[in-house]
């Protein structure tokens, strides 16, 4: 194996007081938490939101003593349904949560998003498209029927890789893993994986959120996985109870594998929506009903203020984005000149002010990557000098202009464009907000109308692309740029909503994907974005921080939205 591959899998290794008294008033009605007593509605468009902080310690005040073991955490969950407890089916930010009690060989390290292992204890990779997971040893499954505490072992891994790659269309991870040609176990403590060309994602596609490893009699005797008995997995909590659009409880696995983990005795989810108009979360919080929230963008900085000099906030690098979007497979967004207008006539800087800052805490620009992936993407400088990001937008609006009157739409022959979002909070508000910019800025050229729906009507419109111009979320499995690339972007992905077929795009991505050398694939990528600004119908407004919270007693906890499970084998409270 060449030095570039090796020293790039090495590399990876390593008004507002009157606001708060009526919230502190209102967590009066959230009382009563323990039990599962609250119950919240909403949604967060369904996509998978990942994500990294600005570090883990962020209090003023730190820990005087080392970890110490007891307590229940309170936390909010955001996905109430909880359809069922299969982890290679019910994904979509569930995989996250579901990483408590089931495990993958791998896992990403919040905030760095570099690779660690899990269940597998270390890996080698022998040549450019050979890879070799070594179990660790004394790895045993829950003491639930029917596993009821056996070890793991290496036909484990491959079942559970087949199963994900199958073809039946509710196996959501079945496009995660196209370069690998072959996953074997030459012995029940080893794992070989073969590769059809190198793959510089690879060991990141093995650390996507529900890639975990199930016992095939568990599969077998699980069905539809309904009930909490059914998930057995390897990991450090075990499901005590659930219910829907209540809650879930998770206690203490007391035989987990890892020595002296976890510290918490159990994990108390409550479910409230995460969507930012939806404050029962953020007024538990206030009340000290739940150790950790998301605060409402309205409330994050006069939060900041209020914590004094020394708070260091915790912010979450969002991992997913929000884009503007037209369905080619309508006319007249079937025509490059039109899109391309229309990309033209958005203010990006007021994307961030008034609609980033407003409804999450921060914005910044982006184009195609969310800003947890800032490392590979321009600076805010650098987005400066491209037209569609310069301020002013006079010259935009003169190009835009120009393009649709070519295309044969004037003040008196409008662009008609029905705007696909969803109802309520900040999805309508970008909608609204996309709506006014095009009439501000369109000089009477476009003519724009807003489609509200209920989140399951979006979601259903969004799959099936009936749909001509949308304000709409998108995401992939894991954090790295090539996981972006291959399934958001390509022409071939389920999650090419839009409809969008760019052959030298699709050839640009394959390549990147083959380059272990960290400048040259960084260049490459920068490449890939400028073309996509040059191309591409569709962008994102803006990319979103979102401010964690925590109690003084949560400890080494890192920055999150959708709860990262993983991560809970070493949080613990200090009740000193």
């Amino acid at each position: 194996m060449g030095n570039e591959s090796r020293n790039y899998w090495q590399r990876l290794t390593r008004e507002r007081a009157t606001r708060r008294r009526f919230l502190g008033g209102t967590a009066a009605g959230a009382a009563g938490l323990t039990g599962f007593a609250l119950v919240g509605c909403g949604d967060d468009e369904g996509d998978q939101e990942r994500g990294s902080g600005d570090g883990q310690e962020s209090q003023a005040t730190q820990p005087a003593t080392g970890p110490r073991s007891g307590g229940s955490l309170r936390r909010q969950t955001n996905y109430g349904g909880y359809l069922n407890l299969d982890p290679h089916v019910e994904n979509g930010g569930k995989g996250r949560e579901y990483g408590t009690f089931y495990q993958g060989l791998v896992r990403y390290d919040p905030p760095t998003y570099d690779i660690v292992p899990l269940l597998a204890e270390s890996w080698e990779q022998p040549s450019d498209v050979e890879l070799i997971f070594h179990l660790q040893p004394g790895v045993k499954w829950h003491d639930r029927p029917p596993a009821n505490g056996r070890e793991l072992t290496a036909d484990d891994v491959v079942f559970s890789f087949e199963r994900m790659r199958t073809d039946s269309p509710e196996f959501f991870a079945k496009d995660f893993f196209p370069t690998v040609e072959r996953l074997e176990a030459p012995d029940q403590a080893t794992i070989s994986v073969t590769l059809n060309e190198p793959d510089a994602d690879i060991l990141s596609r093995f650390a996507g959120d529900g890639i975990v490893i199930l016992a095939p009699e568990v599969v077998e005797q699980a069905g539809e996985f309904a009930t909490a008995e059914t998930a057995v997995g390897t990991g450090a909590f075990l499901v005590e109870s659930r219910q829907s659009e209540v809650g879930m409880r998770l206690v203490r696995n007391p035989d987990y594998w890892r020595a002296d983990s976890p510290y918490l005795d159990a994990i108390d989810l409550h479910f409230f929506s995460n969507n930012p108009a939806d404050e029962r979360g953020w007024a538990a919080f206030l009340a000290g009903e739940l150790d950790m929230a998301a605060a409402p963008g309205t409330e994050a900085q006069g939060y900041i203020a209020e914590q004094g000099s020394g708070y260091e906030p915790l912010w979450f690098e969002d991992t997913a984005g929000f884009f503007l979007v037209p369905n080619v497979r309508v006319e007249p967004f079937n025509d490059p000149r039109v899109t391309k207008a229309l990309r033209l006539l958005v203010d990006h800087e007021e994307f961030k002010t008034a609609w980033a800052e407003v409804w999450f805490g921060r914005g910044s620009h982006a184009s195609y990557f969310p800003s947890s992936l800032r490392s590979w993407d321009f600076e805010e400088d650098e987005y400066a000098t491209f037209l569609e990001w310069k301020q002013s937008k006079d010259e935009a609006v003169q190009e835009a202009v120009a393009l649709l009157g070519a295309a044969g739409f004037t003040g008196d022959s409008p662009l008609q464009a029905e705007i696909l979002c969803t109802a309520g909070s900040y999805g309508q508000g970008g909608a609204e907000l996309l709506n006014a910019q095009w009439a501000r800025l369109g000089q009477g050229v476009v003519a724009s109308a807003i489609r509200a729906v209920d989140s399951a009507t979006y979601q259903d419109v969004r799959s099936s692309s009936e749909f001509q111009y949308g304000f709409i979320s998108n995401g992939a499995a894991f954090n790295g740029p090539g996981f972006w690339l291959d399934e958001v972007y390509r022409s071939d992905t389920r999650k090419n909503y839009w409809g969008y077929s760019d052959p030298e795009l699709d050839r640009m991505i394959s390549g990147q994907r083959t380059l272990y050398d960290s400048e040259e694939r960084q260049s490459t990528i920068k490449d890939i974005l400028r073309h996509m600004i040059d191309n591409h119908p569709g962008v994102m407004v803006t990319a979103r921080g979102i401010l964690n919270v925590r109690q003084p007693q949560l400890r080494d906890v890192a920055a999150e939205w959708h709860m990262f499970g993983p991560q809970y084998d070493e949080v613990w409270l200090d009740r000193s």
